[in-house]
């Protein structure tokens, strides 16, 4: 029996015109042995730092965008509002180097009992936010109106007040989408200090090496 994947395709109108080399097939791509790890990595980071690129001119201050996180409690991200312009950090800090591309932020919360809807957050203050992690960098949030309305669930006149804002459901659509998109390109970074940890160890073993062979010589000379 003839499986379909070998069938040619001489039902295309362009058959005669090609001669069956517009014929196609189903093949099936696996992953190489032979890619180094390393360049792999490489290539993610060169990709990475293009889509930072990109996200910094979305940023402009006062405006809103999205963030990747891990915690469960959402559904794999933080709103933030845009406290500055985005800018290369000047000096090393607990959690990123010096020279990665940053913006102030401050995260906005949600309100309870109403899905998509937050509000400017008041919980914590301002937070440096790596823009590697920002998968949009231009969220449009809509105001309460005759058509967007907040739901009767939630404690309106307390979300009114706190002047909340919604996302819309396209918006959040189109941030999963991007949040799968960018895992692809996830890989783990080495942690700080772990440059300086292992030239430090070089440079001990080194030193002890070399004390070694001094007195294995004085050794050699003594009599």
């Amino acid at each position: 029996m003839k499986q379909p994947r070998f069938e040619q395709n001489k039902e295309c109108k362009y058959w005669p015109i090609f001669g069956g080399h517009n014929d196609w097939w189903i093949i099936t791509s696996i992953p190489s042995n032979e890619n180094d790890p390393l360049d792999v990595e490489e290539a993610k980071k060169e990709v990475l730092e293009g889509v930072a690129a990109r996200m910094a001119e979305q940023i402009e201050c006062n405006n809103y965008g999205a963030v990747m996180t891990e915690d469960e409690a959402t559904h794999g991200y933080y709103l933030v509002e845009w406290t500055s312009e985005p800018y290369a950090l000047q000096e090393e800090t607990d959690e990123f180097r010096e020279g990665k591309l940053v913006c102030d932020t401050t995260y906005l919360d949600p309100v309870g009992r109403a899905r998509n809807w937050y509000t400017p957050g008041t919980s914590t203050g301002v937070t440096l936010i790596r823009i590697q992690h920002v998968v949009a960098g231009d969220v449009k949030l809509l105001s309460p109106s005759p058509t967007v309305k907040l739901p009767r669930t939630c404690n309106r006149q307390e979300a009114i007040r706190k002047k909340a804002v919604r996302l819309s459901d396209s918006s959040h659509e189109e941030i999963l989408d991007k949040i799968n998109q960018r895992d692809v390109l996830n890989f783990e970074e080495q942690d700080i200090g772990e440059d300086t940890a292992d030239d430090d160890a070089s440079s001990d073993g080194g030193s002890d090496g070399e004390g070694s062979s001094e007195e294995e010589e004085q050794d050699d000379d003594s009599p």
